[in-house]
């Protein structure tokens, strides 16, 4: 953090260097990469006039994260077509996106931090492309790959000392520790940081002593290189380590509170950042059927802002989400990303055909009509859209299987169906507005397979058909 602090944060003009300060934190998955960046952003917020967090893991990724920044872009600053690309205007994203590094260009606009997350694909585009060409500003960089280290100052993170890791370990375990004991602990665990964070956090929350965590670690170890379940996914030891104490937690978590290991689950099919409880409050107060359909999952999660805030804090205590406290009070949660891609592959692809239409469901009808101009809404559920028809493309088998099965003419089926539907048709009309027409293409396709002539109306979708 001390290093992040001297090469960040902005200092008096008299002391400044004209420069873009620009810093790289590098590591493999685990490492706390994410979470550092969370914590910086957090503390020192106020330090800057403006943050903006960007996930950076593919260009078109960074290009909508780039682009949903203009709401929060002061009227007047950026030309107003670029403005209104967050409530759903046609305009060309390419130039939303030289119209926000323009602005942060400016020469009195200075004390800007941005935040690359999850640069990851370091061979796929040009990063430079979206680096404001001034001497001026904060940017933050988190990625798996080194060779990104040449953008500016880095640190890289891996393993810590014995030391720290008894150090983490009392950190989140209040409860006595014999240092011969814990020192075994951290060592077999790897001296990685996140493992140790939730193990930490689960002997806290447990109750057990952490001989006995060992013990349980080692038999889903040894299981874990037996199974063939995750033969598919590509994951280092340190990376394995995580989905081994994720899995003790989660189950955990879902002997303590079904629910709440199944918001998890379906938080899954969902961008890993910026879950708020307005998303489901926004689905459940335009749809009663999409309300049904959340509870029969999530219970009262959904529709009450106190059993989701009781949700994440079970979810942050075993210290597999992150709470985010954003300016005006704002509270919104992250979940890690490696603990988000453990939860999808061990636990949410089991679930693909209810849960993928149930997160659908949960995003499309949190859209807000475009009368509303609500776009700091809009900003926020865009990521959370892409997930969702990210998921719906590469999974289009188990759609069109769920479609073939139809309704069988049941009324409660045909009511769950047409809500389905209806949010396919506000994720199709959000991605077409905001200029993601192949996906949106693809979205109208898929509707098209799973609806029934005859039965329900498509409310005007903007494309007439297949081509």
């Amino acid at each position: 953090m001390a290093e992040l602090e001297r090469v960040l944060l902005p200092q008096p003009r008299q002391n400044q260097s004209m420069r873009q300060k620009i810093y790289v934190l590098c590591g493999s998955g685990g490492t706390g990469k994410t979470q550092l960046a969370v914590e910086f952003a957090w503390r020192y917020h106020h330090h800057f006039t403006s943050v903006f967090w960007l996930d950076g893991c593919s260009e078109d990724t960074l290009k909508r994260s780039i682009a949903s920044c203009t709401g929060r872009i002061p009227q007047g600053q950026i030309p107003e077509t670029s403005r209104g690309y967050a409530t759903g205007s046609s305009v060309d994203i390419d130039v939303v996106v030289k119209d926000v590094i323009a602005w942060l260009a400016q020469p009195d606009n200075t004390a800007w931090l941005l935040i690359f997350d999850n640069v990851n694909r370091d061979y796929m585009y040009d990063r430079k492309r979206y680096l404001p060409g001034a001497d001026h500003g904060s940017v933050l960089v988190t990625t798996r790959q080194a060779p990104l280290k040449q953008l500016g100052e880095s640190q890289c993170l891996g393993k810590v000392s014995s030391k720290q890791g008894q150090a983490i370990l009392k950190t989140w375990y209040k409860g006595e520790q014999d240092t011969t004991e814990s020192a075994v602990l951290v060592a077999q665990l790897d001296r990685s940081p996140l493992v140790i964070v939730q193990a930490g956090a689960y002997l806290q929350q447990s109750g057990v002593k952490p001989q006995t965590y060992l013990e349980l670690y080692e038999q889903r170890w040894n299981a874990s290189i037996i199974s063939n379940n995750l033969a598919d996914v590509q994951l280092s030891f340190l990376e394995r380590r995580v989905w081994i104490t994720s899995a003790i937690s989660y189950e955990a978590i879902r002997y303590r509170h079904r629910a709440t290991a199944n918001l998890l689950l379906l938080w899954s099919f969902l961008d890993n950042k910026d879950l708020w409880h307005g998303l489901f409050a926004a689905t459940c107060n335009r749809s009663t059927e999409a309300a049904a359909m959340l509870s029969r999952w999530l219970g009262d999660i959904a529709s009450s802002e106190t059993e989701f805030n009781v949700a994440m804090q079970l979810l942050c205590s075993y210290a597999l989400v992150e709470e985010v406290k954003e300016t005006a009070g704002k509270i919104s949660y992250t979940a890690c990303p490696l603990v988000h891609h453990w939860t999808y592959h061990s636990q949410g692809k089991r679930f693909e055909k209810e849960l993928g239409r149930l997160a659908v469901v949960a995003v499309g009808w949190a859209v807000p009509e475009s009368s509303t101009g609500d776009y700091d809404t809009l900003r926020r559920l865009l990521p959370h859209v892409k997930a969702c028809s990210d998921h719906m493309k590469k999974n289009e088998i188990a759609w069109h299987e769920r479609a073939e099965g139809g309704s069988d003419g049941k009324k409660e089926e045909d009511k769950e169906q047409k809500t389905v539907l209806d949010a396919m048709h506000f994720v199709h009309d959000l991605l077409f507005n905001q200029g993601n027409l192949g996906t949106a293409k693809q979205i109208y396709e898929l509707r098209s397979d799973s609806y029934h002539v005859g039965k329900f109306s498509f409310g005007g979708l903007l494309f007439s058909g297949k081509s």
